[in-house]
């Protein structure tokens, strides 16, 4: 649900790219290497898998918020110009 929150939150549309899979593909092989490792008792395999899931995480941040760097250059200026800060009110 991140990709839905985060654009909402941001204020902004983050274009869709097919390399969005990729870090929902590493994320399923990491947790298949993890349970691979909890069934057969090695303890490196879950430690393995552990990381490749810190990375899957890590990639996701960086695939999802890349695109909003460029788009926030281009959009901001143009908000703040026009008065829009962003900020609710209240």
């Amino acid at each position: 649900h991140a990709p839905i929150i985060i654009p909402a939150v941001l204020r902004v549309e983050i274009p869709y790219r097919p390399l969005f899979y990729a870090h929902l593909l590493l994320l399923h092989l990491s947790l298949a290497t993890r349970i691979a490792g909890d069934l057969l008792l090695e303890p490196a395999l879950r430690r393995w898998g552990g990381l490749f899931n810190a990375l899957a995480i890590l990639l996701f941040l960086v695939v999802t918020l890349a695109p909003w760097s460029r788009v926030a250059r281009l959009v901001l200026p143009s908000r703040l110009a026009a008065g829009q800060t962003g900020k609710v009110p209240g």
